[in-house]
């Protein structure tokens, strides 16, 4: 009996445990940009899919799905965020800026011309962007990040902003229209996976993207010319729902908020 008795203790005090590390062990549901391209499958798929469990020793967890996977639209990201489905998200404020123009702020087309101008832009805007993503969707803004610099490809040789006018260029963000329209063109909304029949089929002259973005989903196949102008970066960011947020104890706020600044840092 004695042994039994030590044996339903031990059984329980095991179960009362493992109950408590469950407890204090956060899973966390994310979604990413797109699965085709380096920051996902670099950056962000691993960094919650492995690095983040390693790090925090099993504290927390994450899951992580591109939007393409998902079947999701940049524009429907952060709504998704805001009602819970997605604890984290990485997207770009310019496919978000139609909630507000605010968004588009941290990268205006054309006014950085390197990678170094672009970051101190980022950090001083971040505090701006950081009150509107808690304002607008509830979520706490914990990183803004770049894409590889956004430039045109083109059915036809480009070699100055003169060239530009007449053309049926692919944009992606109000501020990107602004520009295309400034230099004599037209702005048509395409979407990134759509570009390339489009340039195929005369829908579209040229297309906005970034260097690696169009090498990554073979833009040259159809592109005849590359025009070499920064007219932006791609601003990316990483915003997490912040009753998800809140749900973390202090250690893992404080881990969690360390390791982005690592990943944003290697990006």
């Amino acid at each position: 009996m004695k042994l039994t008795l030590k044996l339903v203790t031990a059984a329980v005090t095991a179960a009362c445990l493992a109950q408590t590390a469950s407890a204090d062990t956060v899973s966390l549901r994310a979604v990413g940009t797109w699965g085709s391209l380096t920051n996902y499958q670099k950056h962000e798929g691993p960094f919650f899919n492995e690095l983040l469990e390693k790090a925090s020793g099993g504290s927390i967890i994450g899951d992580i799905k591109p939007q393409t996977e998902l079947g999701l639209k940049g524009f429907e990201i952060m709504r998704l965020v805001k009602n819970g489905v997605f604890d984290f998200a990485f997207g770009l404020p310019g496919y978000v800026a139609a909630e507000n123009a605010i968004f588009e702020g941290g990268d205006l087309s054309s006014l950085t011309q390197d990678i170094d101008t672009q970051r101190q832009v980022s950090d001083a805007y971040f505090p701006t962007l950081e009150k509107a993503f808690e304002e607008i969707y509830g979520a706490k803004l914990l990183m803004l990040y770049p894409f590889p610099s956004q430039t045109l490809w083109c059915n036809g040789e480009v070699s100055g902003l003169a060239d530009l006018s007449g053309k049926k260029i692919r944009v992606y963000s109000t501020t990107l229209g602004d520009f295309v329209e400034g230099v004599g063109g037209t702005s048509v909304t395409v979407p990134f996976a759509e570009v390339i029949p489009a340039l195929e089929k005369g829908v579209v002259d040229c297309g906005i993207t970034g260097t690696m973005s169009a090498y990554k989903a073979n833009w040259h196949q159809v592109a005849t010319h590359a025009y070499t102008l920064r007219v932006g970066w791609g601003l990316a960011f990483g915003a997490m729902n912040m009753k998800s947020w809140n749900k973390l104890n202090a250690d893992q706020q404080a881990l969690l908020t360390s390791e982005i600044a690592d990943l944003n840092d290697r990006i």
